[in-house]
C-alpha cells in the first residue's frame, strides 16, 4: 500500500475508535500505538523521543517539545549562546538542583535560560567587569541567569561603582548580595517632591443657534489627557514618583470625545 492509503485506513479505523465506548476497541487501540511506539523506539529513537514529548504536551500542557524549543531559540535575536547539553553539564558542576518532571521541563527552562543571555548579554558583561559576553565562562553565566532571573536594570547601573569609576555612589554590581545591600538605610532617602499635570480637558459646546438646525439640544466635543507632565527632583531614582520602587510609571492617555442630545 502506498503512504497515501495507509494514512486513509488509519484515519478510519482511528476514527471508529476514538468515537467508540467499547472498551475492547480501545485496548486494541492502545495495544497497537504501544506496538507502534516500541518499533520507532528501537529504529529512530530521536522520532520516538519526538512524539513521546508531544504526549506530554497534552497531558501537562505547557510542556514543551525538544523542536519546539529549537525553534523558539532558532529565532531569538540576538542569538542564543548555548546548546542543549552545554547548560545542562554546567547546571550540575554548580550543583543546582531541579525539580523531577512533569512540573520540570527540560526545553523549557533551556529556552528560559537563552533568552536571559540573549536579552541581557551586554548589561551581564558589563556587570562582570568584561568586554563582550564570549569572556564570561559558561558556568558564570548559568549563576548569572539562576541568581538574577533575567531581570531588566536601569540605565543608571551603568554608571556604579568599578575600579576604573571609583567616584560613584552607586554599589559595585553583583549577582550576589553579600554585603546585604538590601537593609534599611539613609542611602534609600530621596527627595520625593514632585508636581504633576495629572488630568487636563479642553472642551467646546457648539452654539444653540447651529444645534436648532440640526435639531439637536446639545452638543459637545472636548479632548481630555491624563498623566501628561511629571516633574520631580533629579535625585529621584524612581521612574513616577506615585508609582515607586521597580514599577512601571503610570500611564499618559489622551482621548477625545463628542457628547450630543437630541
Amino acid at each position: 500500500m502506498e503512504a497515501k492509503e495507509i494514512m486513509s485506513k488509519f484515519d478510519e479505523l482511528y476514527g471508529m475508535m476514538a468515537s467508540s465506548t467499547n472498551v475492547k476497541y480501545m485496548h486494541v487501540f492502545g495495544n497497537t500505538m504501544r506496538c507502534m511506539m516500541k518499533d520507532m523506539a528501537s529504529k529512530h529513537p530521536e522520532l520516538a523521543q519526538e512524539y513521546l514529548d508531544k504526549l506530554c504536551a497534552i497531558k501537562w500542557k505547557n510542556y514543551l517539545t525538544k523542536n519546539e524549543a529549537l525553534d523558539i531559540i532558532g529565532k531569538m535575536n540576538p542569538e542564543a549562546t548555548w546548546n542543549m547539553q552545554g547548560w545542562l553539564d554546567e547546571m550540575e558542576k554548580l550543583g543546582l538542583c531541579m525539580e523531577d518532571k512533569p512540573y520540570y521541563n527540560d526545553y523549557a527552562l533551556y529556552i528560559a535560560m537563552n533568552q536571559v543571555i540573549s536579552d541581557h548579554g551586554e548589561t551581564i558583561a558589563i556587570i562582570k567587569g568584561e568586554k563582550s559576553l564570549s569572556d564570561i565562562n559558561e558556568e558564570e553565566l548559568v549563576e548569572y541567569a539562576i541568581t538574577d532571573g533575567g531581570s531588566n536594570k536601569g540605565t543608571r547601573l551603568l554608571d556604579a561603582w568599578n575600579t576604573n569609576n571609583t567616584g560613584s555612589s552607586i554599589p559595585r554590581l553583583s549577582t550576589m548580595n553579600t554585603a546585604d545591600e538590601g537593609r534599611a538605610s539613609s542611602y534609600y532617602v530621596e527627595n520625593g517632591s514632585y508636581l504633576k499635570l495629572r488630568t487636563l480637558q479642553v472642551g467646546y459646546t457648539i452654539p444653540s443657534s447651529i444645534l436648532s438646525k440640526l435639531k439637536m439640544t446639545s452638543a459637545r466635543v472636548y479632548l481630555s489627557g491624563q498623566n501628561l507632565l511629571t516633574i520631580k527632583s533629579n535625585s529621584l531614582t524612581c521612574s513616577d514618583p506615585e508609582n515607586p520602587n521597580w514599577n512601571y510609571p503610570l500611564s499618559t492617555s489622551v482621548s477625545f470625545g463628542l457628547q450630543v442630545g437630541f
